[in-house]
């Protein structure tokens, strides 16, 4: 599911590359049109049909050579947007709890692939849908290890819960400390997991083949 915002977001992505190959493009053209026009009047007189099918078919070349990079990036894209969206949603919650000198509890669902905060179910999406994550931020996402291997993968937080108190610790739950991971993947396996450390530090990390960085 290829929405519009995601191609927005990574053409302009590719809009430095673009633009060297379109002014590039530009300055043959205007080569073209000086060797064809033999004075300074007739170059006034603007493009001819010629002129503007040869800009329209550069134009269209630049297209085809980028449409298959930005498709290819989607799954990254996607991987990453939701990774940065749950590791600030989690931080946003351990901020609440502090703020409002209260417990905000956050669960989540492996099930249909997905999270709830104090109830209020993350991403937005159908609630019968068994996989919130691709229908929001498209296909091939889920909760899972990945190329990673990880064996904490999906969750390691116990009973897949984490519950803030009023100073923004993550509770122990039966007496022990529930430090641990969520893990993203897509359908090319990348991996992200958004850790909470001995200390309470939210980190997000990539796994990048042989470590989380």
């Amino acid at each position: 599911m290829h929405t519009r915002t995601e191609f927005n977001k990574l053409i302009k992505q590719k809009q430095y590359i673009i633009k060297n190959k379109i002014s590039k493009a530009q300055n043959l053209l205007y080569e073209a049109v000086n060797s064809t026009k033999g004075n300074y009047k007739m170059r006034q007189k603007g493009f001819t049909l010629v002129e503007l099918m040869i800009v329209i078919a550069i134009l269209g070349i630049i297209s085809a050579i980028s449409a298959p990079n930005i498709v290819r990036g989607l799954p990254k894209y996607r991987l990453n947007r939701a990774a940065r969206d749950i590791t600030s949603n989690i931080r946003q919650a351990r901020s609440n709890a502090i703020k409002t000198s209260s417990f905000v509890t956050i669960q989540f669902d492996l099930d249909k692939q997905r999270y709830s905060i104090n109830g209020e179910w993350y991403p937005e999406a159908d609630p019968n849908t068994n996989n919130a994550l691709s229908e929001y931020y498209g296909s091939g996402l889920s909760f899972g290890a990945g190329n990673s291997g990880d064996a904490d993968a999906p969750c390691s937080f116990i009973n897949n819960r984490i519950v803030f108190n009023s100073r923004g610790i993550n509770q122990r739950i039966g007496g022990t400390l529930n430090n641990g991971s969520i893990f993203l993947t897509n359908n090319e396996g990348g991996s992200r997991r958004t850790r909470i450390n001995a200390a309470g530090t939210i980190i997000l990390e990539k796994w990048t083949g042989s470590s989380w960085e």
